[in-house]
Order: C-alpha cells, then structure tokens, then sequence
C-alpha cells in the first residue's frame, strides 16, 4: 500500500473495560452483547490484515465518541441510534473527565502524532476514515427489530461538502469504488460531515481526508450479526486495489 496514506478505525471496537460496566445496563455490558457490536463498525477490523499506516480506537463508542467535538452535546450518548437506553446510571463529571483524558485525547494524540510523521516524509498524505452504517435498526428482542425507513447508498464518501479534500480527490476516490466494487456510491449524501475528517484537515496542508461508509449488508447478517467471509475477503482485496490508485 502507497505510504503516504493513514487509515483510521474510529468506531472499530465494541469494548467496555471492566470499570465502566457498573454504569451500563446489562443489555450493553456483555461484550458479545448484540446492542453493543450494533453500536460499533466492529467488521471493520477485517480490513486491518495488509495495512501498514493505521489507528484503531480500541474502545467501545458506548463509552465516548472520538468522531465528535470535545464540547459536543452527544460526546457522551445516553442512547444508542435506535433509542435504546445504554447508561444505567448518569456519568458524574469525573467519570466522564476520566473518559476524556485517558480515552479520547490519547486516540486523537495518536492520530496527530502518526501525521506528522507522515508529512515528514510525503508532500501529500490521504487520511481514511473508515465506518459502516446499518440497514437493520436492533433492539434488545430480535422480535423488535426494524428496517430502515429511508435510502443510503452502499458506499458513502464523507467531504464535508468537499471542506475536507479538494472536489477533484472526492470525484477521483468515488470513480475507483464504482469501478472496483460495482456498487452505488455517493459523495456527502445522503450525509456530509464527520468530526474526524474536519479536524484533520487543514487548509494551508496538502492533506486529504475523507470519512467512507459501507453498507453492512454487503458482508454480514445483520440480524445474527454473523459475518460473511467470502465477501468481507472480496471487499479488503478490492478496497486495497482502490487504495494503490489513489
């Protein structure tokens, strides 16, 4: 893979560590738990084999959300997407300044760190945020499960209305996973914006850096949260392709 590209994991994990579980309800505090693993891009891991330049948050975003602002009203959620409830007791403020300093600074100050890194020996580095979005809205019942009630595209190019890299890199990057993958992408539709992207990008810095989305249905069961091998294989080799055209 070309070096001057970094890939971030910013929801790659669904952990909990021991010391936060006597403020979550039951239902979140398995770490198997399928409200959790559905409040994560956990399969993103599978694409971590061949990369060399990457940042993997390693906490679940149940706990805090490194792709939000630090003053951000829902930096700490107190439910998940679907409205289920995930905190059984209100975080006191120092829990939360806790959370902040050991979890959430330390995962940006790798970012930056890896960054400047980088810059030091490329004039243009590309930063890739990667996540997944659902079809399937999950509840503690299977029973309760519901569909999405609106379109999203199986590939999602985040740019901040191309705030965060230049319109010709957006246009470039959405043409290689159409050519790769056959499946519909779209640029900043039918979202825009992600924390992370924003942050690192710099006007003045030949940087570009994009946050991307799949569709979970291309690779695992979204119900039994099972994952489809053979997919999630064909998915790396051609994402790995689309990364050394870039």
């Amino acid at each position: 893979m070309k070096k001057n590209i970094l890939i971030l994991f910013t929801h790659g994990s669904y952990y909990i560590p021991a010391f936060m579980k006597f403020f979550i309800r039951k239902e979140f505090r398995k770490n198997n738990s399928r409200l959790l693993k559905n409040f994560s891009d956990f399969w993103t891991k599978f694409l971590w084999e061949n990369i060399e330049n990457k940042i993997i948050c390693n906490f679940s975003r149940a706990l805090w959300d490194p792709n939000r602002n630090i003053n951000a009203g829902d930096l700490f959620m107190e439910k998940d997407f679907n409205w289920v409830k995930i905190w059984k007791y209100t975080l006191p403020n120092f829990v939360k300044n806790i959370l902040i300093k050991k979890y959430y600074n330390s995962y940006h100050k790798k970012i930056q760190k890896h960054i400047e890194k980088l810059e030091k020996i490329n004039k243009e580095i590309i930063i890739l945020d990667i996540h997944d979005t659902w079809n399937q809205l999950l509840w503690e019942d299977f029973a309760d499960d519901i569909k999405k009630d609106y379109y999203f595209p199986e590939i999602n190019i985040w740019t901040s209305n191309y705030k965060s890299c230049t319109k010709d890199f957006s246009i470039k990057l959405e043409k290689l996973f159409k050519n790769e993958f056959w499946f519909e992408s779209k640029i900043d539709w039918p979202y825009d914006w992600g924390y992370v992207s924003k942050k690192y990008w710099i006007w003045f810095k030949d940087r570009q850096v994009v946050q991307i989305e799949f569709w979970r249905y291309l690779y695992m069961d979204e119900k039994t949260q099972e994952i489809y091998l053979n997919k999630i294989k064909d998915i790396r080799e051609k994402f790995e392709r689309v990364l050394e055209k870039l």
